[in-house]
């Protein structure tokens, strides 16, 4: 229990340093406008810090960390394994997590994150068989199908929420600006 908690005392580090300074800042500056502009960027950025250095932690604390990052080259790819990913593509960094292929986290990062979804859409489900057991190449295929229905799902209720928000938004806007002139006459 105390390892747990030193890991996750050091994973939220950065978390806990952003509020303090944001707390010490607003008193110093007295709650000025600028400043307020800034601060919550200071903690919006140690967000994805704290999660990576949680993740690693855990990763570290469970097993030797190096080995993680090594694929065994004369492991054999099955046929039926190497084809296109949409579960890695769509839910990238959490499929990364999921299958324990750790370069998939490259995601998070701008400008990279991208690329590397796009790279974890076409690498991704040899990787996932390299770096975890699986009972058979069946079992193998059911679990990446899963997570591909969840990928798919999550972006068509996306959409979906996408369109009504462009529907709902403009119609209530328009319904309280009718009930406004109303109300005047």
């Amino acid at each position: 229990m105390a390892k747990f908690l030193k890991i996750l005392f050091l994973g939220l580090l950065s978390l806990w340093i952003a509020i303090i300074l944001v707390i010490i800042g607003g008193n110093h500056y007295k709650n000025t406008s600028a400043y307020w502009n800034v601060a919550p960027w200071l903690i919006m950025v140690s967000i994805p810090v704290c999660v990576i250095t949680l993740v690693f932690s855990f990763i570290n604390a469970r097993e030797n960390f190096l080995s993680l990052f090594k694929n065994d080259p004369n492991i054999e790819i099955p046929n039926g394994v190497k084809s296109w990913s949409w579960g890695a593509f769509l839910l990238n960094w959490i499929w990364a997590i999921g299958n324990r292929t750790w370069i998939g986290l490259l995601v998070l990062i701008p400008y990279i994150g991208f690329a590397m979804a796009i790279i974890l859409g076409i690498k991704g489900r040899e990787w996932a068989w390299k770096n975890t057991q699986w009972e058979s190449v069946e079992h193998f295929n059911h679990v990446q199908k899963r997570w591909s229905f969840w990928g798919v799902l999550l972006i068509v209720i996306s959409i979906v929420m996408g369109f009504l928000g462009a529907i709902v938004i403009p119609a209530y806007q328009n319904h309280a600006l009718h009930a406004k002139q109303v109300e005047i006459k």
